[in-house]
């Protein structure tokens, strides 16, 4: 303050001595007042220029100040930010520890509770017996809760083995009836649909029956089996009696039904009712061996997209059934029955099936014999085939009575032959204009054939010449 007086006292007479040199004192102080003006204005421009300097150097200064607290926040920001993630990895580690441990004591509680079911499947006790099998389907589960579908395998394979171990007849008792019953039910109780799903437990599996000795009723009605799963009872034995009931059963996709060289003793049943095969889906009785009074019944069987019912080699004999009336094919489908025989008053009903587009009922290279009888008594073939080629019809009936051939329906009795008191039957059949009958080579009149009676093609009355 004091040194902005002396120059505004001092400087302007200094600045009139310097540029009025010459000049009078009157004039000096004429102009003096002038020259202060203009020390006046040049001291505060000079004020203002400092002022305007220390304020940008105060804000260079905040602005520097500011940079490095947010450097040290950052910074320790930083630091926090790894610090924490070395903790986490810490206890993601401790974690991973935790459940490793774990895991290997889950997995050994679940072996020793193998080795206990298996050795309940040992006890004298039909009870312990049969908590062993109740065992081991509860541990098959929780094996697949872990997510070792293998093991669950490994546990159906031993419940399967029990259920298929040899049973002498002393050891076929109501007692162990009861035990293998329960196991059966199980499989039953894993391959049916709850509520609205679609997929079952244990979809997907095999149960390896084959040799499996039923001597008591085995419900498994109902169940539905897609995605790979294999049931194999081949090679088993149904004695008197008893009966092995799939009625129902939903059978699509690569699921596949063996029932390969069954023996099926006298007055027992395998009975698949009301089942649908399809989607390629297969069932087989090959090589299956039906005595005195035994039955097959597939009765309301629905096969449709490539879906087969399958019966190669097969012997009913006596007065055993075959039985697949109102069996309904479509799209693809087909029965086949090849290279078999019945003799004695054994039968194969196809009575009121239905054979649809592309869709085929086959018995091929087939022998009938004593009063044996296949029967197509009602069958309509609606754009499909029936074929009964290379059969020999000696002393039997071949009956297709009151067939509905549609067009463009196929009847192939190609290289079929009759001898003895042999006939073949169409009496009053219907057959549409375009329909094809194949013949067997036959005349009317000739030994062993029956004369047809009202056979029709489209509104004609006719005696038709197979």
């Amino acid at each position: 303050m004091i040194v902005g007086i002396v120059i505004v006292a001092s400087v302007p007479g200094l600045l009139l001595a310097h540029w009025i040199p010459n000049g009078t004192e009157g004039e000096r102080r004429i102009l003096l007042g002038s020259a202060g003006q203009i020390v006046l204005l040049g001291l505060g421009g000079i004020i203002a220029v400092i002022g305007v300097a220390l304020s940008l150097a105060r804000h260079g200064q905040t602005l520097l100040d500011a940079r490095n607290q947010r450097d040290d926040e950052n910074r320790r920001r930083t630091e926090f930010d790894t610090q924490l993630a070395l903790e986490r990895g810490r206890e993601d580690a401790r974690a991973t520890d935790v459940a490793a441990q774990r895991q290997l004591e889950v997995e050994r509680d679940l072996r020793s509770r193998f080795v206990a079911a298996v050795e309940l499947l040992g006890a004298d006790a039909p009870v312990k017996r049969t908590a062993g099998l109740y065992a081991l389907a509860a541990l098959g589960d929780d094996w697949l809760a872990f997510g070792r579908p293998n093991e669950l395998q490994v546990c159906i394979d031993v419940m399967c083995g029990y259920l298929r171990s040899a049973a002498t007849a002393a050891e076929r008792t109501a007692a162990e009836a009861s035990v293998r019953q329960a196991g059966y039910q199980l499989i039953a109780s894993h391959l049916t649909p709850e509520g609205f799903r679609l997929d079952t437990e244990w979809e997907g599996r095999q149960f390896p029956l084959s040799g499996a000795p039923i001597w008591f009723p085995v419900a498994l009605e109902g169940i539905a089996c897609d995605n790979g799963t294999v049931l194999d009872i081949s090679h088993g034995e149904i004695f008197d009696y008893a009966m092995l009931r799939l009625d129902r059963a939903s059978i699509s996709g690569r699921w596949t039904v063996l029932f390969d060289a069954l023996q099926i003793y006298d007055t027992a049943t395998v009975s698949l009712a009301d089942v649908s095969v399809d989607n390629g889906a297969r069932v087989s009785f090959d090589d299956t061996h039906l005595h005195s009074r035994s039955s097959i019944i597939a009765s309301r069987v629905r096969l449709s997209d490539l879906g087969q019912l399958n019966f190669r080699r097969v012997r009913p004999e006596a007065t055993s059934t075959i039985a697949m009336n109102e069996v309904t094919l479509a799209t693809g489908a087909g029965i086949i029955v090849e290279d078999s025989s019945l003799d004695g008053s054994a039968q194969i009903d196809f009575r009121e099936a239905s054979v649809g587009a592309q869709a085929a009922i086959r018995v091929d290279a087939t022998t009938l014999a004593g009063d044996s009888a296949i029967t197509f008594f009602g069958t309509e073939v609606l754009s499909g085939t029936v074929a009964v080629v290379g059969c020999g019809v000696g002393d039997a009936l071949l009956s297709f009575d009151r067939m509905r051939l549609h067009t463009p329906a196929a009847l192939d009795l190609t290289r079929t032959r009759v001898s003895g008191a042999g006939s073949i039957s169409i009496a009053g059949a219907v057959i549409g204009e375009d329909a094809m009958i194949l013949p067997n080579r036959r005349m009317v009149g000739e030994p062993g054939y029956e004369q047809p009676v009202g056979a029709r093609v489209g509104h004609t009355e006719l005696l038709y010449d197979v």
